[in-house]
This record gives C-alpha cells, structure tokens and sequence, in this order.
C-alpha cells in the first residue's frame, strides 16, 4: 500500500512539472489516468489532480470540460486559498471561451459569458482587472464603445501602470471621437480627441480628428453665415494643423470666412472695417482677386460718403470701460464744480464793475463841492472797473480751459466706445451760460 501511494506521488510530482513546463497535453493524460485507479484516490490527492486538470484542459482549449471539472472541485471541501486557485482557473477557462465566441463574432455570448466571472472574483483585484479587460475588449467588438470605455478605465483606476489598459481605453477614446465625428457630431467630437490628446500627447491621429472636427465646425458656421465665428475658428486652429495635410484647406476657408466678413461689413456700411479685412486676406493670399476688388470698393465708399475714420473700438475690456467711465465722471465732477467757482467770481467781477460806474459817477456829480475829492473818487471806480474787468476776462479763459478738458474727455471715451460726459455737458453748459 505505501508503494502504491508512493507511486501515485511520483505520477503527481511528473504531472505537475510537465504542467509548469507547458506541456498540457501530456500532463492531462497522466491527471486521467491517476483519476482512472481503481478505489479512487483519497480527497486531499484529488482535489490537487482535478485542480490541474482543469488548468491543462483549459490551456488546451477544452474549456468546456475544464469548467466542468472545476464545478467538481468547487464542490469538495476547500479552504480560501483553494478557492481562490480554483476560482482564477475557473475565470481564464471563461475568459478563454469568451475569447472564442469573439473571434467568431458572438459578441453578446462572449459578454454574457464575463459576466459569469464577476460572480467567482472574490475580492480578488488581479482577476477583476483581467475580467474588466476583457469585458471591454468585447463591448468594443459589439460597438458599445462607451460602456468599454468604463471598463477599461476601471482597469486604469485599479492598475494605473497598465499599459495594456491604458492603451486599450486610450484607442476606446479616439474610436469614440471617431465614431462622433463620422456622425456629424463635431461638438463633442473634439471633447473625446481632447480626452486622447490629454492622455497621450503624441497621439497624432487624435491631433487631426480634433482639426478635422474643429474645421468642420467652422465650415457649419460659415454655411450658416455667421462669417465671424467662423474666422475666430479658423484662426484657432491654423497653427495646430501646420504641416497637416488640412493646413491648405484651412487656410482656404479661413481666406473664405474673412472675404464673407468683409462683405458684411462693407454692405453694413463699414468700409474701414471692410478694407481692414480685406487687406488682411491679402497678406496670407497676396493674389486673391476678390479682395483686391473689395479694397477699390470700400475705398470708392469711403470717397463718395467722406467717411473719416473714427479711432473708436467698443471692443475694449469691460473692466477698462468701467474704469475709465468712473474717471470721467469724477473729472467731470471736478470740472463743474470748478466751473461753478469761476461763474461766482465772474458774477462778482460784474457787480464790482457796475459799482464802480456807479461810484464814478456819483463821483462827478459831486464835484461842485470838491473838485479834489471828485476826481480821486472817478480814478478809484475807473481802477475797480478795470479789474473787474479783468476778472471777467481771465474767467472766460479759465471757461475755456475748462470746455477743451470736457472736449478731451470725450475724445478719450469715444476710443473705447463710452460716452458718459453727454450729460455732464448739458449741465456744463448751462451753469456757464453763453
């Protein structure tokens, strides 16, 4: 008896090597026949042999038979660790028959058949991660791309080192985009490239779909004339297709985009802006006939209306706009009540001079009773009359001043497009009078 159990040992310890080496099939033949001795083997000796038949039958293909025989083991007494093995065997057995059902295109039997792992994983973050992979890989070849997508980052947050996953979900991205673009959807095309270009930089496929989907955008934008827009798009994406096989035609509807701009404004009456443009497009296009035309054009315009071209731009900053609003109207603040100062020593000066006159010639009508005293009192009120005549004069001036700091705001509002001194000028005008 102890031979007999020792000559199974052997067979076991032969079996097992053949197994790490590889060689399944030879290794299965001698599992079967240990499994084939008459009274059986004890409990301990065919766990460990149903155990690695189930691993050779499933390295050679016999999933079907090897989950077969892991069902057999499952059933007998074990302790954690031998559930674990026999559960990892029983997943790659699954695994490998998903693997099948997708090489022949059975994409829904090969997820069905993942699904199954989930429930003999156990905590056990290796065979999750092998589980999840695969559930992406078939979700990628049933085209639910975005449900693969979820897989393969799971993966990612579990094995952040994973090449394989974070290749698998970096190609799921791009596909998505691709999948999105194709569909017309260039919005939320470029998000999904952006995602690739994020994660992998070098990714020049991603690089293009993303001016591909941009470029589209802009054309949209230009079909629904919205010449603008469809520049600032353009623009935006010109120097990230240099060298591109895009490059060209982007440049071409770029020149496109901005000649339909110019055209706007020409027909909006704005010839500046429009010679602006056009002289724009012939930087980059120095033969664009059209432009050529449409620079005569707003010229023609120019001439035929006298328009004199305003140094005004209401595109400034709001927060420059405020700032500069706030300052006028302090300025303005100050001027008025500067001006309010100026029109009381003027309203003075007036009075002083008419009392004077008045002196001087209350002066000479008393000269019967001193001649003396009668012409100091007319060089007196003449003295006071000049001054206040003088006063009034220097008030003019200083009036002036004061017109040419409120004509000076107002230049400076006009260039960035405010006008908040109108009022002030109202109420200016009518404190100083005529």
């Amino acid at each position: 008896m102890a031979g007999a159990h020792g000559e199974v040992f052997d067979k076991v310890t032969e079996a097992n090597e053949l197994l790490n080496q590889d060689n399944s099939s030879r290794a299965l033949e001698i599992y079967d026949d240990l499994l084939a001795i008459p009274g059986g083997l004890n409990k301990q000796v065919s766990k460990v042999v149903l155990t690695n038949r189930a691993e050779s039958l499933s390295r050679l293909g016999q999933v079907d038979e090897a989950l077969n025989t892991c069902e057999k083991v499952e059933a007998m007494e074990l302790d954690d660790a031998e559930r674990e093995h026999i559960g990892d065997i029983s997943v790659n057995a699954l695994l490998r028959k998903a693997v099948l059902a997708d090489s022949e295109g059975d994409y829904e039997e090969s997820i069905r058949i993942i699904k199954e792992c989930f429930q003999k994983v156990d905590g056990n973050q290796e065979a999750l991660n092998k589980i999840l992979y695969n559930m992406g890989a078939s979700l990628t070849g049933a085209g639910q791309l975005r449900e693969a997508k979820d897989c393969y980052e799971q993966v990612v947050d579990l094995d952040p080192d994973s090449e394989e996953a974070n290749a698998a979900l970096v190609t799921t991205l791009y596909n998505i985009g691709v999948e999105l673009l194709n569909q017309g959807d260039c919005e939320e095309a470029c998000d999904w490239f952006e995602q690739v270009i994020e994660r992998d930089p070098s990714h020049v496929d991603a690089q293009e779909g993303l001016v591909i989907a941009q470029y589209n955008q802009g054309v949209e934008l230009l079909n629904h004339d919205q010449a603008s827009e469809a520049v600032e798009r353009f623009e935006m994406i010109l120097e990230n297709s240099e060298g591109g096989e895009l490059h060209g035609s982007i440049l071409d509807a770029l020149v496109t985009a901005k000649y339909n701009f110019a055209v706007t404004a020409l027909n909006d009456g704005n010839p500046f802006e429009a010679q602006d443009i056009f002289e724009e497009i012939l930087e980059v296009k120095p033969d664009h006939a059209e432009s050529l035309e449409g620079i005569d054009m707003a010229k023609f315009n120019i001439d035929a209306e006298g328009k004199v071209r305003q140094r005004s731009s209401s595109a400034a900053p709001e927060g420059l706009r405020k700032s500069l609003a706030d300052r006028a109207e302090l300025q303005m603040k100050r001027i008025a009540v500067k001006a309010e100062a100026i029109n009381n020593a003027q309203a003075q000066a007036e009075r002083a001079h008419d009392g004077a006159m008045v002196d001087g010639e209350g002066g000479a009508a008393g000269a019967a009773e001193g001649e003396a005293a009668a012409e100091t009192a007319e060089i007196s009120a003449e003295a006071t009359a000049v001054e206040a005549e003088q006063k009034h004069k220097a008030a003019e001036v200083e009036k002036s001043q004061l017109l040419g700091e409120v004509a000076a705001l107002d230049e400076g509002e006009e260039e960035v497009g405010l006008d908040t001194t109108g009022e002030w000028q109202q109420n200016l005008d009518q404190m100083m009078g005529p």
